[in-house]
């Protein structure tokens, strides 16, 4: 699999996708980070995918449709803070493969790796076939990021490296600054 997030549309939109967490917040474009992420801004980070549209999803779409909009699957680091209304997401550049359930493992600096499971294959269909529902139909472009399968928890945010590994030895490394 190749491709880049770059090339996707829907970057400039106010409200690019959500996040999916026993409901479905907004994801806004200033929520994607492109530069260091800071720990004084954020508390805890946890791993996540990020799932890119390449066409859009109506409502009532079956999980055959859901599968062909996908554009492209990609490791996510998703920041929360517990002061800030939002959060943040840091997306690694290369898709995944997403035909079942994605094992990542997250690691910040020295720590332990905390191992979690990413929803993947028909349950990915299915969460976006409901949330297309909910929302009326997803655009061309939109951003979503599933709720883990099998949540690996979340780690403190401290200065150094935040990293996950994905299949076939992916990783995100995010850098993080005082």
């Amino acid at each position: 699999m190749g491709g880049h997030r770059d090339d996707w549309d829907g970057w400039d939109d106010d409200v690019i996708g959500h996040v999916l967490d026993g409901g479905a917040s907004p994801l806004r474009a200033e929520d994607v980070i492109a530069q260091e992420v800071t720990a004084a801004r954020f508390d805890r980070v946890s791993a996540r995918c990020a799932v890119v549209l390449r066409d859009p999803v109506p409502p009532g779409a079956e999980a055959r449709e859901v599968r062909a909009a996908i554009g492209g699957v990609f490791l996510a680091a998703a920041f929360h803070s517990a002061t800030a209304a939002n959060g943040g997401v840091v997306l690694d550049d290369h898709m995944i493969d997403h035909d079942g359930p994605v094992p990542v493992s997250l690691r910040v600096g020295a720590g332990a790796p905390l191992d979690a499971t990413i929803v993947g294959g028909e349950r990915l269909c299915a969460d976006l076939a409901a949330l297309a529902a909910a929302e009326g139909g997803l655009p061309a472009g939109h951003l979503v990021l599933p709720a883990p399968v099998e949540p690996g928890g979340s780690a403190p945010v401290r200065p150094g490296v935040v990293e996950i590994r994905g299949p076939l030895d992916t990783a995100l490394v995010v850098g993080v600054g005082q």
